[in-house]
């Protein structure tokens, strides 16, 4: 019986210490906030490439230094369907 009860009080010593470390945590740290209600303010990046449900490539968005961009949009069979841009 003796084993049972220090095992239990390890637990909630355990389980103890652990809240007071989240409060800690949550008291002293401030939220990062990524995004505001799913939108993003600003991305930066110089190619985006959007995939399918199945990792598909269906639109490609990029620029280059001499370039002033491309948008690539393909279908479900991977063939470029629309292209807007100067062709290299």
């Amino acid at each position: 019986m003796l084993k049972r009860f220090e095992k239990l009080q390890y637990m909630v010593i355990g389980a103890v210490l652990m809240a007071v470390g989240i409060g800690i945590g949550s008291i002293f740290t401030t939220p990062i906030v990524a995004e505001k209600d799913n939108v993003f303010d600003e991305i930066t990046c110089r190619q985006l490439v959007v995939v399918g449900k199945d990792d598909t490539t269906r639109i490609i968005l990029n620029t280059d230094f001499n370039d002033p961009g491309r948008i690539n949009i393909y279908n479900e069979n991977s063939d470029r369907r629309i292209f807007l841009g100067r062709e290299s």
